[in-house]
């Protein structure tokens, strides 16, 4: 399969593209910069969601996509209205089954960014395109930074009933790629 990865040299992204690859599939490596970030494989492609720049010739033939990018900085122009924009391109390019990760909770986490997220699968659900919705607990990795972040302060205030299930990035991306060679699957169970 042809497929577009957007956010690939992210976290999620790059481990998605990694286990694409090894599955034979041509993978298009979407980032937002003008060069690929590190050595890939995959075919690198550069296009912003925010301002649609390249987003034509990302989406042109493929037949998924595995939208990975997002932007806690800038959630309207990326998360909601890029979501928005790299839809209506896939619905006039050919009608792509649309892979989106998202965070377990965005639906009940009152921060403006998991919102954002929220939005986006509003998008989805609302398009003509296949797709699918596969929510993930944070990876390792990111709890791992925020306690190291928290460290660096003299006190640190942790909730009683704080509670994390980090999962590693390894294993969505493996289900990811299961999900994209299966085909649209609706909201699956979510994953922690």
């Amino acid at each position: 399969m042809i497929i577009l990865v957007t956010g690939a040299s992210g976290l999620l992204g790059r481990a998605v593209v990694d286990t694409l690859m090894s599955r034979a599939h041509s993978v298009r490596f979407m980032s937002r910069a003008v060069q690929p970030p590190s050595p890939t494989q995959a075919t690198f492609v550069s296009a912003d969601l925010a301002t649609g720049r390249g987003l034509p010739d990302a989406v042109d033939g493929v037949e998924a996509i595995v939208h990975c990018a997002t932007n806690p900085r800038s959630v309207d122009a990326v998360d909601v209205a890029g979501t928005r924009r790299l839809i209506e391109l896939a619905e006039r390019s050919g009608m792509p089954h649309l892979v989106l990760p998202n965070p377990v909770g965005c639906d009940v986490v009152p921060s403006r960014y998991f919102r954002a997220r929220e939005a986006g699968e509003g998008v989805l659900t609302s398009s003509r395109l296949p797709w699918t919705i596969s929510r993930f607990t944070q990876f390792h990795q990111l709890v791992w930074g925020a306690a190291e972040r928290a460290a660096r302060r003299a006190i640190v205030v942790v909730p009683a009933e704080t509670r994390v299930q980090p999962l590693d990035v390894v294993i969505a991306a493996l289900r990811i790629a299961d999900v994209v060679e299966v085909g649209s699957s609706g909201r699956l169970p979510d994953l922690g």
